[in-house]
């Protein structure tokens, strides 16, 4: 990662996800969330305070605990119940998705409020 501290970032993912670091297997998403976040700020992240890049990290891990969660509600698998019956499950459901969208939002809004984030280029996911 190139701006943001690849450590930090997994460090919040991990916490908020409660997967530990043996089984993570999702680096891609640490990467393309800190993309997602610096593509979307008002200013140079050269030019960001140390305050500022600990608000950019945290929005980051936001940003991949709702790609992953987003995931998860795709993925179907099967699921026996008592009586044997087979019957295809989501791994997170709607109510997982709008917690992990709040968080995202609450994270991007942070940006915003510190005047390195744009509410225009946040507008899309109601910042």
């Amino acid at each position: 990662m190139k701006y943001l501290d690849y450590e930090k970032v997994l460090a919040a993912f991990l916490r908020t996800t409660g997967i530990s670091e043996n089984e993570f297997r999702h680096s891609l998403l640490i990467e393309n969330a800190e993309i997602f976040v610096i593509s979307h700020l008002s200013v140079p992240p050269e030019q960001l305070t140390a305050e500022q890049l600990s608000l950019c990290e945290q929005a980051a891990a936001a940003v991949a605990v709702y790609d992953y969660t987003f995931e998860l509600c795709l993925k179907r698998v099967p699921v026996m119940s008592e009586n044997g019956e087979v019957t295809m499950k989501t791994l997170a459901d709607r109510a997982d998705l709008a917690a992990v969208r709040e968080l995202r939002r609450d994270s991007l809004n942070r940006l915003v409020t510190a005047g390195i984030g744009s509410s225009e280029s946040f507008a899309f996911i109601k910042v």
